[in-house]
């Protein structure tokens, strides 16, 4: 826990080998959707513990290296289909426990049918 609650632009742009990143245990509400742009070997993103409310996907449009993504135990209630599908397509496992996520209709609304390299999904305790 470094108490981290903002993360600046321009803050991992010269780390462009990193692979794996580990933001857990913070008090980060939001990230700029371009903070990521220069990790385009980034395999490993760890979000746990912080205070998003909901997720936009976009922080990871360049980040097709991407396997392994850890948003637990923050207060997410929804995340964008259409950004799952498009962004995360090496994404072999995705855990979202311990948020506020409500599925009415998982076959109705399918939001993870895109992730077509998804090993293990984590849903618990929503």
């Amino acid at each position: 826990n470094n108490g981290i609650v903002e993360i600046e632009l321009g803050s991992f742009n010269n780390l462009i080998g990193l692979l794996d990143l580990f933001l857990s245990n913070n008090s980060i509400q939001n990230l700029d959707p371009n903070l990521f742009k220069d990790l385009k070997f980034l395999t490993s993103l760890d979000l746990y513990c912080n205070k998003f409310r909901n997720v936009n996907l976009n922080i990871l449009k360049n980040v097709n290296s991407l396997k392994f993504l850890f948003i637990d135990k923050n207060k997410i209630n929804s995340i964008d289909n259409k950004l799952l599908a498009i962004e995360l397509k090496n994404l072999t496992i995705l855990s979202l426990m311990l948020n506020n996520l409500k599925f009415d209709d998982l076959t109705k609304e399918r939001p993870f049918m895109n992730l077509i390299n998804l090993e293990k999904l984590y849903l618990s305790y929503n």
